[in-house]
């Protein structure tokens, strides 16, 4: 009998654990920790850190003769699709900034987005929006076009000035994202985390539009953007002279279901 009950035990205590390991392998829609290359990640400007098993990027800093401004390029300029769609999900990644990050200027990481994202200062469209991280002044900022945005101006930017990043660290970043619900639904979230705490947020807004009841599937988080860069300077820029380079490292780059930083 007392070998029955402990078999009963066994048992129960495995389905348990293999139910937790199969929910949460199902909330997983996209994994990257560069155990083995850089994989989608792969560009010019990145570097596989063989030993590290991370990868580097490296902005390639430019002034430009007319307006002084220094920064780099967009770096990365692409996409990569997720798993599955998903209303609600987390982006979260690490990042450090090495010793030769000193801009001050502002500039734009990873984030999520829909089927077609809308970035770059381009006019918003019906189910086009997007969520990133972004930078300026060393402070992380949360960074959306969501409707609502006036046509031919950038996105909107919700500071978290009682942050600044440090050279040489590792921070945990993780940006939340939930869609409205509906295209009349003014329910729709964007939360920014540095180490798991959250540092700036945007509720009650909406990022797509349109007059579905529900949240279509163009609207739906689709894509990573893995559009990077620092200083915000044009794609093509005529008058420039190279000033330096400024690099950081990322790792562990996940994107799961519901807000889980």
């Amino acid at each position: 009998m007392k070998n029955l009950k402990k078999f009963a035990l066994i048992t129960s205590l495995t389905s348990v654990f293999m139910l937790s390991t199969n929910v949460n392998a199902a909330s997983t829609l996209y994994s990257e920790s560069f155990n083995s290359g850089s994989g989608q990640w792969t560009h010019a400007n990145v570097q596989y850190r063989t030993g590290a098993k991370n990868i580097k990027i490296k902005y390639p800093l430019y002034k430009n003769f007319d307006t002084g401004r220094v920064g780099s390029h967009p770096m990365m300029v692409g996409q990569i699709d997720i798993a599955e769609n998903a209303i609600d999900a987390t982006f979260k990644y690490r990042i450090k900034f090495e010793d030769n990050y000193d801009t001050n200027m502002g500039g734009k990481f990873f984030g999520l987005g829909p089927a077609e994202p809308v970035t770059g200062c381009k006019d918003i469209t019906t189910y086009g929006w997007s969520a990133r991280i972004g930078i300026r002044d060393k402070h992380p900022q949360l960074y959306i076009y969501r409707q609502g945005k006036p046509d031919g101006q950038c996105g909107e930017i919700i500071k978290a000035e009682h942050i600044t990043f440090q050279k040489n660290r590792w921070y945990d970043l993780a940006i939340y994202v939930k869609v409205n619900s509906s295209g009349s639904a003014n329910d729709a979230e964007a939360r920014l985390y540095v180490d798991g705490v959250e540092v700036a947020k945007k509720t009650g807004f909406k990022f797509f539009g349109g007059s579905s009841s529900n949240v279509p599937p163009q609207a739906k988080i689709q894509k990573i953007i893995r559009t990077s860069f620092l200083g915000s300077m044009p794609s093509i820029s005529n008058g420039e002279v190279k000033t330096g380079e400024a690099s950081a490292l990322f790792d562990n780059i996940q994107v799961v279901r519901g807000n889980n930083p």
